[in-house]
């Protein structure tokens, strides 16, 4: 990856720890505290700054590199870099290059506090937003009154004594400032949080706050004080029921005398969940994490909720880390076994370790498993030569990431394309990459731009791990969030997956006998479906259940097998 040339190791330029045992006095240890404080702020500066300098060298990389033509992208390249060494969104580390920006060319006072660690980064982001898009002329008259404030007040009041310095430095100015905002600032996010929730966040004009606000509150006064929600509670469920197009909340407080009682019940809104989910946890024979398309990781019980009110899709592939099916004579019955505990989780923090271990040991390792785009293939399977992929080969490529493979993108899947990694060619679409499952990954318009480009090229591992890799050798890696399978680059080594030739000796005959799916099934009968298992209660039954899926399998290996050896023709 990257050399270092003469810049020495990172512990050259740590900071020097604090010997708490000199400390004797509370006040010892506050002062302390706050000399540490200000070291950690002048550090952020220096992070910052220095992000602003790799942002005006890719810059100038980027237009000698392609001139005028490379308008549209100048520093884009930059930005992605800065957030894959900084392990940051792309917008993080746009807005840390912005702020730096912004501090070198219109504030000279802030800046100046900020590198003396005078002013944490909170702070100072704080006031760049608030500046922005106000005129040079009131920006300067009012700056030093900006960083006496900024010393005094936390993030949010120094918003609020900004707003009010500009309005009365320039109020036509800041009336010009509220519109542009108004046009360009309004939107909603919607960002996973921990413990399968949610976090929402809304831009708005102040008198769209002030109108939300009120309607939530209206909403969450249609149940009666014996509710036992508490109001935090009762807000959120007012501002979901506003997002169904609901009239009123149902009351819980289940008393008959509830003056809220008479109310209808609202009728459930209609939703579309992707839900990954192995059988054995929707079973409950095993609490292996689920996860939920756009949110990330769940709860095995969550996953469960979900099931029992969905409509499933199930994607069936069997991956080469795992064990191969086994097939059975005809005629065998396959007895309950007692589930194993389920392995400790080693998380993808160490699967990403032992991958970027392998490539500054190896830099071959870059080369991918598949270099030249077909999978290990000889001949290319139906629908490889086209652009577009089959809707089976984008199901099970999407089914293995929650959102854009770009390391900290947080772009959902479903609205992702995708992005062929070994170039699809146009004019000989044999000898290109072609359009098959190991050869696709999805990413978002930004990303997959980007890769096309020539800013970043991508290389697919064993273990389906997706490397980005800079044009300066900065390497980011997304791994898919189904754990236990070996990611390690040298595991494994490329398989062919062409069809094999007839064994020499002949077939067992056992496999001409009828399965057990043939003696006690009807034609066209088929196992139960994952809906079906989500909606069982009798463990009995879902040991049947399970075990009628076994047989299938058998068949179809079975059926797979005659296949196989029937002579030619085919």
């Amino acid at each position: 990856m990257f050399e270092q040339g003469d810049w020495g190791s990172a512990a050259d330029w740590a900071v020097a720890p604090v010997d708490h045992s000199r400390l004797k006095h509370p006040v010892q240890a506050l002062t302390a505290m706050v000399l540490v404080a200000r070291q950690e702020n002048a550090a952020a500066a220096q992070k910052v700054f220095t992000a602003v300098c790799a942002y005006r060298m890719g810059i100038a990389e980027d237009f000698d590199r392609l001139g005028e033509q490379a308008a549209d992208w100048l520093g884009v390249g930059a930005e992605m870099e800065v957030a894959l060494v900084l392990g940051v969104s792309v917008g993080t580390a746009r807005k840390l290059i912005s702020v730096g920006v912004t501090l070198d060319t219109r504030l000279p006072l802030v800046k100046a506090a900020f590198v003396a660690g005078e002013l944490d980064f909170s702070r100072v982001r704080t006031i760049v937003d608030a500046v922005d898009g106000v005129s040079e002329a009131t920006v300067s008259a009012v700056e030093a009154a900006i960083v006496d404030a900024a010393l005094q007040r936390p993030p949010r009041a120094l918003a609020n004594e900004i707003a009010r310095l500009l309005i009365a430095a320039n109020p036509d100015d800041a009336a010009e400032s509220r519109k542009k905002r108004e046009k360009h600032s309004r939107t909603v996010k919607i960002t996973p949080d921990s413990h399968g929730m949610a976090a929402l966040f809304a831009t708005m004009t102040a008198a769209e706050g002030v109108v939300v606000s009120t309607r939530i509150d209206e909403m969450a006064a249609t149940v009666c004080r014996r509710d036992p929600r508490t109001p935090a509670t009762l807000r959120t469920d007012a501002f979901v029921a506003l997002i169904n197009c609901e009239t009123h909340l149902a009351c819980r407080c289940e008393t008959a005398d509830c003056p809220f009682a008479h109310l209808p019940a609202a009728e459930p809104a209609t939703v579309h969940l992707h839900v990954h989910v192995d059988v054995e946890t929707l079973l409950g024979f095993a609490d292996n994490p689920a996860n939920l398309e756009g949110h990330g990781p769940i709860d095995p019980d969550l996953a469960r909720r979900f099931a029992q009110d969905a409509t499933w899709q199930a994607i069936v592939e069997e991956t080469r880390s795992r064990c191969p099916a086994k097939a059975h004579p005809a005629g065998f019955v396959p007895t309950a076994t007692k589930l194993l505990p389920p392995p400790v989780p080693s998380g993808i923090g160490g699967a990403i370790a032992d991958i970027k271990a392998a490539i500054d040991a190896d830099p071959k390792v870059l080369d991918g498993e598949f270099p030249d785009g077909h999978g290990g293939l000889d001949e290319p399977p139906p629908g490889a030569l086209s652009y577009r992929p089959r809707k089976e080969v984008k199901d099970k490529v999407y089914a293995k990431y929650s959102t854009c493979t770009f390391p900290n993108c947080y772009v959902p899947v479903r609205k992702c394309q995708f992005d062929h990694i070994e170039p699809f060619d146009h004019s000989d679409p044999e000898r290109g990459g072609w359009t098959i499952e190991s050869n696709g990954h999805p990413a978002c318009p930004y990303h997959h731009q980007a890769k096309t480009d020539g800013i970043f090229r991508v290389v697919r591992m064993a273990g389906d791990a997706i490397v980005w890799v800079s044009r300066n050798g900065a390497v980011g890696i997304t791994i898919p969030e189904e754990l236990g399978g070996s990611h390690e680059p040298e595991a494994r080594k490329p398989v062919k997956l062409t069809r094999p030739a007839p064994a020499e000796d002949p077939p067992d005959d056992a496999i001409y006998d009828p399965t057990w799916w043939e003696q006690h099934m009807q034609s066209g009968d088929r196992p139960p479906t994952l809906a079906d298992m989500a909606q069982l209660t009798d463990r009995r039954l879902a040991v049947i259940y399970r075990e009628l899926g076994t047989h299938y399998e058998e068949h179809l290996a079975i059926l797979a097998a005659r296949d196989r050896h029937m002579p030619p023709p085919y």
